[in-house]
């Protein structure tokens, strides 16, 4: 018995997807073959940071507030109480 990895190149497969010939693959890579365009795979980042990691990434300006910086927007804030609302719009969940 043979067994395929559940992963697979599509590469080595190539010219029997071309041609539409199925059969000529093995088993689970026919399954996957004939019906890829039903799969569809979601993946979603979830954002967390703390409130304290947060704070850090703000750095004091000698003309008073704060400038901070959060992927790679730089923001200028006069109290870091405003970076909670900032993580949010960002997509972050802050933890406290």
């Amino acid at each position: 018995m043979v067994s395929y990895p559940l992963i697979f190149s599509p590469h080595v497969y190539h010219a029997s997807l071309s041609s539409g010939n199925y059969d000529a693959m093995p088993g689970i890579v026919q399954v996957l073959a004939r019906y890829s365009h039903f799969l569809e795979v979601a993946v979603e980042t979830i954002k967390t940071a703390s409130f304290e990691y947060l704070i850090d990434l703000a750095h004091p300006l000698p003309e008073g507030g704060y400038e901070f910086d959060l992927d790679g927007t730089i923001y200028h804030i006069a109290d870091v109480l405003e970076i909670s609302n900032i993580a949010r719009k960002h997509g972050y969940i802050v933890i406290y």
